[in-house]
């Protein structure tokens, strides 16, 4: 199970992978001091493990592979500016869907304009 949960103040996001014998969970931003892995097997009790980290670690990785194909070293990539747009279109759509109450539609004939986006 893989759980994101961006809404909730705060924020939860955690993955779990359940097994016959015993689970294994990681969970992001866990406490203050990082992220969490948590295991049991067979009857044993669980055990945790926090792993040291920062909430601007969550980007690190992100950020480092943008400056390789700034730099020219990433050629192909599968982070695009369309993906990006595309997000951004869903966000918009489901802000305007919260503010009228009513399901949206977004035509992307007409391009990365809030005017493609029309209530249904």
């Amino acid at each position: 199970m893989i759980s994101q949960d961006v809404v909730t103040d705060p924020p939860k996001k955690m993955l779990r992978i359940q097994g016959q014998k015993g689970f294994l969970e990681w969970h992001v931003n866990f406490n203050q001091d990082g992220d969490a892995v948590i295991w049991q097997y067979n009857s044993n009790s669980a055990n945790t493990n926090v792993l040291p980290k920062k909430r601007t670690d969550d980007f690190k990785w992100e950020v480092e592979h943008l400056s390789k194909i700034m730099d020219g070293r990433v050629k192909k990539s599968p982070i695009s500016l369309e993906r990006g747009l595309d997000t951004m279109m869903v966000i918009a759509a489901a802000h305007l869907s919260h503010q009228q109450k009513r399901v949206m539609h977004i035509d992307y004939s007409k391009g990365y304009m809030l005017d493609a986006i029309r209530g249904m």
